[in-house]
């Protein structure tokens, strides 16, 4: 039996029938149009900042040590999975995230790799608050996980 659905395919397909269509709509515009579009769609940027900032002012973001010392233990368990898939490793801290980039051509987990392989991978994976695979060039892809330091704790309405 084979089942095969393109989801890809025929997003990105959708995709770019978008992007012609808001092509043909830019070509069609005046230049004052543009001006005027352009001016909507920084505006409408501009309220989303806002509204971030306000969110962000209504809480405390605090440092969960639990969290940090987590971290670390999740980039030694990185390291050691990047020396034996073998992969490139960064690992980084930016204010109230820790962030793991692993890249490399490939990445296959056989039947004959170490345990520790594919116990460490699905660690890193389900840990993660976010994770994300992307191409990072002709030849790479690059597996991006982000794990977060902070709780958000709610101002006093005093």
């Amino acid at each position: 039996m084979r089942i095969e659905k393109k989801f890809y395919t025929e997003e990105a397909a959708l995709w770019r029938g978008l992007e012609r269509d808001e092509e043909e709509l830019l070509m069609g515009m005046s230049s004052e149009e543009l001006g005027q579009d352009m001016l909507r769609l920084e505006q409408e940027a501009q309220q989303i900042e806002e509204k971030v900032e306000n969110e962000k002012s209504r809480n405390y973001q605090v440092i969960h040590q639990e969290k940090l010392d987590r971290f670390q233990v999740l980039s030694k368990m990185a390291l050691e999975f990047a020396e034996l898939a073998p992969m490139d490793i960064t690992v980084d801290t930016e204010n109230f995230f820790g962030r793991i980039d692993l890249s490399a051509d490939c990445l296959m987990i056989l039947p004959s790799s170490p345990t520790e392989l594919r116990t460490e991978l699905l660690t890193l994976i389900m840990e993660a608050e976010s994770v994300s695979i992307l191409r990072k060039d002709k030849d790479q892809i690059e597996l991006s996980l982000i794990y977060p330091f902070c709780a958000q704790i709610p101002r006093s309405t005093e």
